[in-house]
């Protein structure tokens, strides 16, 4: 048998580096988080027509009037339906975290 190899300098990282890496949590995180955005978007599709056009103009950061403006609802019934669809949506996101 020879010596020992070495590690190359090249596969050395200083603790500033190491530092600099995510923590697995993050990690975790950032894959949770992931997997929510890609269930909330098959959520959003399954919905009907003007569900998810409701749904789709509010994350685009139309206003309930600009909306209603939009689809030809009143501010109330857009305000309404947003409610119940936002409530719908999370505890579908919800129901979905407590069955993995």
């Amino acid at each position: 048998m020879g010596r020992p190899r070495r590690l190359s300098a090249s596969r050395w990282q200083s603790l500033e580096d190491v530092a600099e890496l995510p923590s697995s949590a993050d990690v975790e995180h950032a894959v949770l988080s992931r997997m929510n955005v890609e269930r909330l978007g098959l959520l959003i599709r399954d919905l009907r027509s003007l569900d998810r056009q409701l749904v789709l103009l509010f994350l685009e950061g139309f206003s309930p009037h600009e909306i209603a403006e939009v689809t030809g609802l009143s501010d109330t019934n857009v305000t309404t339906k947003l409610s119940r669809l936002r409530a719908l949506l999370r505890a579908e996101l919800e129901g979905g975290k407590r069955d993995e």
